[in-house]
């Protein structure tokens, strides 16, 4: 839609000068008569022949304000003229129909106004001047010239700010960008005025107006102006449907009609909001929201905002912004292109009611139980609260690192923060005349910069969404500090954990300290927002039952500040948890896989063949094709992490192959998704996967090993018929697994051999951040090796894994067996304790003494072994295959041994 309607809409009464101004001829539809109408000089309508030509200059803001006043003179001497030279069937009014063949015959083609357009031209008539539709009289016509006289002056009002206020033109125009956000400033402040003008001069004057012949006038005179069929006529009916669950939202009152006193109040609305637009569209430009005059002027934009919302809620009879009218005007913003294209209206709206009952509700009941109609003045002051917590760290930083240093200054890093080092972080704000916007801010700041500074390692380069992972004393030379840069992502990430865990930790304790998540409270968080995660790329809806254990696990183990899945103790009762700053890594290296994940899709989408569109919405890719340009450009988008693009670029061909499909297997999506896995976990019940079952040589000899060995028998014929009934079930829905060549322990669909999805390639991406995290963090002889020592000191964070490993396989190991069994895996390069290695995840491990030494293939062989490539459960058909295929053989020592261990 152009600028010109939104304007019309968006500034409602302003834009109905252009009813007006062809108002008494637009409004006009009854039987012709049989007399021939009067004609007359056009020139003395010029303002209403070319109303669309005057419109368009005055919001191109090509119009001075003399001009704009004269255009409404044109105006009324024009209706002035009509009375004076016209007259209807009676002396003193005139019908509808009679000024429609009048503005006809003289200045339109034969039937431009259409009988609905007539219809709703009355109806407004009705609105502002009073009277009936079936006529129009003269004293209505003094009435229609003092109503024009108020948008004279509202216009004239509003004509300087026009080149701020169409941004199409502001950009152009106001090159410079602090002379834009001025504009554009002023323009907001101008925009309510002049709203709140029009609404005390028209609510003394108007009538009632039926919500409904407000859309359907917006509707028609759309029509007639661009044409029926136009997409500006088409995006007309979207305005009017978004107009009414507006009216709803910002004034409250009856649903159906607008009153008199309440157009002050939807006029300072609209205003608002289009202020809001234009700003942020500005402030967004070529500056920066984090820094200078962009980040003051959007946090002023903002808090406006917060105005505009608490104005609204106030208006509402409860008191509450109601989910379902919020679910409206989601769905109703997106048709028209108003939200950010990566959201759409069903994730937005499904999160409404997480995001404000669970995150912005009240912290001293219990999550699950916190409950609300919608939005209340409570939620919105939470919000309010969080926002400007991180305004009060980011004018700090800003204030900080002023005036021009923000994006590059290193030395200036090295002098306000300090080089990358154990010390913390201290700088005195009371020199910078910083204003704080929340009580006790500067204390707040403080302390938080300094806990991210002394805990969390500098991440991110200037300018640079990828995550820089290299040894610490590395990090200088890289140009990676606790800068202004990093600290403003960091600033961002750590808002977005403050708010994670006070929407979903049980305890308030933990909300008020910060101390961090539960795996199942991670669980509850990825059910709430799968499909806004889906929007944004990062989830994947057919896995969110096990993604938040899967977030939980690799935030304790695949972090620099990880410390493993622990049970809370005397010493550490919080070890269970994802913590704050364990939390803020994770959600930098997802950000961080995510951007990578960006640039190998569409590397691959630009030079591969496309399939079908992903849960995502985006094309797959040909596997074969991106196969080959991720095994040839890898290296080149590997920049952060300048040790794993050594070992990359040290590989040969055959050597990348086999790194790029250990990854590939690793994220390899089995053909059952989440809902399946729970289907095949009833059916399979209690039972274990099938395994050969070794019979003792002597009777009367190891009677353990017999009692073992009966189990195992009953349990593989418990499993067996179970196994079946899962296989038919699948086949049933047509899933009949397929095995491509390049899957090594699944199955899969047919049509997935041949595509690879984003979601894959992303989880790519992140589990490289990963293997790198571990080797960066445990190598600290830094020879790209991790070696027996320092593999040793790697166990705790590792030992809660292996655990859960060994549980899911049937094996409740103590600390001694989980020390034999990790040393056998990382001796072993991945390879789990079995039958056929002689052993059992039991103390037979005891006693052996490990030799370690793993490059970064041999992490990613790990990675893929202890994390079973993301599955849950053992694949029903993949397995009954196995058993069939599988020669009985067995030795003493082997008493289960199984097929596929899940996660």
């Amino acid at each position: 839609m152009s600028f010109r309607l939104k304007a019309l809409v968006a500034v409602l009464l302003t834009g109905s000068l252009l009813v007006l101004g062809i108002g008494c001829g637009l409004n006009i539809g009854d039987e012709k008569e049989k007399e021939t109408p009067v004609k007359l000089d056009a020139r003395g309508f010029h303002c209403v022949t070319h109303i669309r030509e005057n419109l368009d200059g005055y919001f191109r803001a090509e119009f001075t304000a003399k001009e704009t006043g004269e255009f409404y003179d044109c105006l009324k001497r024009a209706f002035t003229q009509f009375q004076s030279y016209t007259r209807g069937a009676d002396r003193d009014s005139y019908q509808p129909e009679e000024l429609r063949r009048f503005l006809e015959n003289n200045f339109l083609k034969p039937g431009a106004i259409s009988d609905p357009l007539l219809r709703e031209s009355v109806n407004l008539k009705v609105m502002l001047l009073g009277g009936t539709t079936d006529k129009i009289t003269r004293a209505e016509f003094t009435k229609l010239n003092d109503v024009l006289d108020i948008f004279k002056a509202a216009s004239i009002q509003m004509q300087p700010y026009l080149r701020a206020l169409n941004t199409r033109v502001g950009i152009g125009a106001i090159p410079e960008y602090r002379q834009r956000l001025s504009e554009a400033r002023a323009a907001s402040e101008a925009t309510i005025r002049v709203a709140q003008y029009l609404g005390q001069q028209l609510g003394e004057k108007i009538n009632s107006y039926p919500l409904v012949q407000m859309q359907e006038f917006l509707v028609e005179l759309a029509r007639f102006i661009y044409g029926s069929d136009t997409d500006s006529a088409i995006k007309a009916r979207r305005w009017a449907d978004l107009l009414g669950i507006f009216k709803t939202v910002t004034t409250g009152g009856a649903r159906d009609v607008v009153e008199p006193q309440e157009w002050g109040t939807l006029l300072q609305a609209g205003f608002g909001w289009y202020s809001f637009y234009i700003r942020f569209h500005y402030e967004n430009g070529d500056g920066s929201l984090i820094y200078g005059p962009g980040l003051e002027d959007f946090v002023d934009n903002v808090g406006r905002a917060i105005h505009l919302i608490e104005l609204a809620i106030n208006r509402q009879t409860e008191k509450v912004l109601k989910f379902e009218d919020l679910e409206q005007l989601a769905y109703r913003m997106k048709a028209l292109g108003l939200m950010p294209a990566k959201f759409s209206a069903s994730g937005v709206s499904q999160s409404l009611r997480p995001v404000i009952d669970r995150i912005l509700g009240d912290t001293q009941v219990k999550p699950k139980k916190r409950s609300s109609a919608g939005l209340n003045l409570y939620a919105l002051n939470q919000a309010k609260s969080e926002f400007y917590r991180w305004a009060d760290i980011q004018i700090y930083l800003d204030r900080s690192f002023s005036p021009a240093q923000q994006a590059q200054s290193v030395d200036l890093a090295m002098k306000v923060l300090g080089a990358p080092s154990p010390a913390g972080l201290r700088i005195d704000p009371a020199p910078l005349g910083i204003k704080f916007f929340t009580s006790g801010a500067e204390h707040i700041v403080s302390q938080e910069l300094e806990s991210i500074r002394r805990l969390v390692r500098p991440l991110f380069k200037v300018n640079s969404s990828k995550v820089v992972l290299a040894p610490i004393e590395e990090l200088g030379e890289l140009d990676v500090y606790h800068g202004f840069y990093n600290l403003s992502v960091m600033n961002v990430v750590r808002g977005l954990v403050r708010i994670l865990i006070r929407g979903y930790a049980e305890e308030q304790s933990r909300v008020s300290q910060m101390q961090g998540l539960t795996d199942e409270e991670m669980t509850h968080f990825f059910r709430d927002v799968k499909e806004l995660g889906r929007d944004l790329h990062f989830i994947d809806p057919r896995n969110v039952p096990g993604l938040g254990g899967r977030a939980f696990t690799e935030g304790n183990v695949f972090t620099f500040n990880g410390n493993g899945l622990q049970r809370p103790n005397p010493d550490n009762p919080t070890a269970h948890l994802l913590n704050f700053e364990e939390g803020l890594e994770l959600v930098s290296l997802i950000y961080s896989g995510g951007n990578l994940n960006d640039e190998l899709y569409h590397l691959g989408l630009k030079a591969c063949p496309k399939g079908s569109i992903d849960v995502f919405g985006r094309p797959k890719v040909d596997r074969e094709c991106f196969r080959k340009k991720a095994l040839a450009e890898l290296s080149s988008h590997l920049v952060g992490l300048p040790h794993m693009k050594r070992f990359w670029d040290s590989l040969d061909r055959s050597g990348r192959a086999e790194a790029y499909a250990i990854l590939e297997n690793i994220v390899v999506r089995p053909l059952q998704d989440e809902t399946e896995y729970q289907e095949v976990a009833t059916t399979l019940g209690d039972t274990k996967p099938m395994a050969t079952c070794s019979s003792p040589n002597f009777a009367r000899f190891r009677p353990g090993a017999r009692k073992a060995y009966q189990a195992c028998l009953e349990n593989n014929e418990r499993r067996l018929p179970l196994l079946d009934t899962v296989i038919k079930e699948l086949r049933e829905k047509e899933m009949n697994p397929v095995h491509c060549p390049w899957v090594r322990s699944k199955e899969v669909s047919k049509n997935y051999c041949q595509w690879i999805e984003s979601g894959e390639i992303g989880s790519i991406a992140v589990i490289i951040h990963y293997v790198e995290t571990i080797m960066t963090r445990f190598d600290t002889n830094r020879n790209d090796h991790m070696e027996t020592d320092e593999a040793w000191v790697a166990f705790p964070v590792f030992r809660g894994l292996i655990g859960k490993l060994a549980r899911a396989g049937g094996h409740d190991l103590d600390d001694g067996d989980l020390q034999d069994v990790y040393g056998y895996i990382l001796s072993n390069r991945g390879s789990i304790p079995s039958g056929g290695a002689g052993v059992v995840w039991s103390k037979a491990l005891s006693g052996f003494s490990w030799s370690i030494n793993l490059n970064r293939m041999d992490l990613l062989r790990i990675f893929g072994t202890i994390t079973d490539g993301g599955q849950r459960l053992p694949s029903a058909p993949r397995e009954r295959e196995l058993w069939d295929q599988q020669q009985t053989s067995s030795d003493e020592n082997q008493l289960i041994m199984p097929m596929e261990l899940p996660n």
